[in-house]
């Protein structure tokens, strides 16, 4: 068994969705709010499992192969110009709209 683009898109997603909770949570852009302890927490564990599980060996057991680097670093910039876009949406939609 090998790395499938479904693979590589469910560990996209897993991290699109821990950044996307982060950022949304507030106005503030979210390196400007530190998020609470479980929310912080949580998104470390579950963004350090969905990469990390294929690693392993019962990642192994369940069929999961490593991603290759070079993935492993374009999954990094989609979820960084993921960052952006939803920043830039959120600004967008808080000058919209009064406070």
């Amino acid at each position: 068994m090998g790395l499938s683009v479904d693979s590589a898109a469910d560990v996209a997603r897993e991290a699109a969705d821990r950044v996307d909770e982060a950022s949304v949570r507030t106005r503030a852009p979210f390196w400007r709010s530190r998020p609470g302890t479980g929310v912080l927490v949580s998104t470390v564990v579950i963004a350090g499992v969905a990469v990390g599980l294929p690693y392993t060996a019962p990642g192994r057991l369940f069929g999961f192969a490593p991603m290759p680097l070079e993935l492993l670093a374009a999954v990094l910039a989609i979820t960084c110009a993921y960052i952006v876009a939803t920043e830039v949406a959120k600004q967008w939609f808080f000058r919209s709209r009064p406070s």
